[in-house]
């Protein structure tokens, strides 16, 4: 299985483009798309016009909407919609700039964290965000006995960032100041606060209904969800009560076309907006069609290639043929898309 954001293009209908205000991550000129945190983020900030709905096609369902138990692109892809985080990525780079967290001091042992949270933020259910909050999807993330400890592995927290072995307790100091404790010091301990994986969730609407939360998120983003029916779309709208820059699109529906063709021909009909998942032989049909503008975005990726071992000739690690092939093919597929 591969799992991989290089460098990649978007198709859009030229005609009908919409441009509508988002975070500046997702800001857009007409001419270039940016490179985000995440590579397979919706790009709805190409839109221009004021209202109406932004159709996207992609190739695949979310596999769910809880950002904190998921690793999979096309779910993730929707946490920047519908939730925040507490630190965020500056465009395209990865400097960091403030989210929730309006701003952050660090102790010089590197051992705390102290925090301090925007005020006046609503989740979409209405509840206010503050630093019970943040604790409460912290504890959630971290501690296997909390009650809420449920729907996945919480791989982004134990493997990626690696908090389970740095922080030692998280303490909401008052209702706008979070304070994070650390068994020791993580350099990139900020830069992983901005990944998408540890977005705010509503802990009210959370606790409601935990086994079923992948399928209701709720976060305090500038969409809030309004449905999801696997296999065919999930449906967002503009949260009106957002915090920061309100979206001039109403409406952003996220239809599964699996079929990459199939997905260029709705495009080329009109019954999309954009889209991902590009063939290299459409390429040359969408520049020579005035109705159909190509979006490129610089790469900010790290991919890699998965082997199954309980498959030949993979299930013998130690046989020399099985390593020469596996080298051969990792060479020649970087070869490849390097090109």
């Amino acid at each position: 299985a591969y799992e991989g954001r290089f460098a990649r293009a978007w198709f859009a209908r030229a005609p009908e483009e919409h441009r509508m205000k988002r975070r500046q991550s997702l800001g857009l000129g007409t001419a270039a798309l940016l490179a985000a945190q995440f590579a397979d983020r919706i790009p709805v900030a190409f839109a221009r016009g004021e209202g109406g709905t932004f159709v996207f096609g992609t190739a695949g369902d979310p596999v769910g909407l809880d950002p904190a138990v998921v690793t999979d692109g096309q779910s993730l892809r929707f946490a920047d919609q519908i939730f925040d985080t507490l630190i965020t990525f500056n465009g395209s780079s990865t400097d960091l700039k403030p989210c929730l967290a309006r701003s952050w001091d660090v102790s010089a042992d590197g051992l705390t964290y102290t925090m301090k949270l925007r005020s006046g933020v609503r989740f979409h259910d209405g509840t206010a965000f503050d630093a019970t909050a943040v604790k409460w999807n912290f504890d959630r993330w971290g501690d296997p006995k909390n009650k809420n400890h449920v729907g996945g592995d919480f791989e982004y927290y134990t493997d990626v960032a690696g908090w389970s072995d740095i922080i030692k307790s998280v303490d909401a100091v008052d209702d706008l100041t979070v304070q994070f404790n650390l068994k020791g010091p993580q350099g990139p301990f900020l830069l992983n606060m901005a990944l998408g994986s540890f977005s705010i969730f509503s802990p009210a609407s959370f606790e409601l209904d935990p086994e079923n939360a992948k399928r209701n998120p709720v976060g305090t983003g500038p969409y809030k969800f309004v449905e999801w029916v696997p296999g065919d779309k999930v449906v967002l709208e503009a949260y009106r009560g957002y915090w920061g820059d309100e979206s001039n699109v109403d409406q952003v529906v996220v239809r599964t076309i699996p079929d990459n063709s199939a997905r260029f021909l709705a495009l080329k009909a009109g019954s999309i907006d954009m889209m991902d998942g590009v063939n290299p032989d459409d390429v040359a049909t969408a520049k020579a069609d005035r109705g159909i503008g190509i979006l490129l975005r610089p790469p900010l990726n790290v991919a890699y290639i998965n082997f199954n071992q309980t498959k030949k000739p993979f299930d013998d690690v130690d046989r020399k043929s099985t390593r020469l092939n596996s080298s051969h093919l990792v060479i020649s597929y970087a070869v490849f898309c390097l090109k």
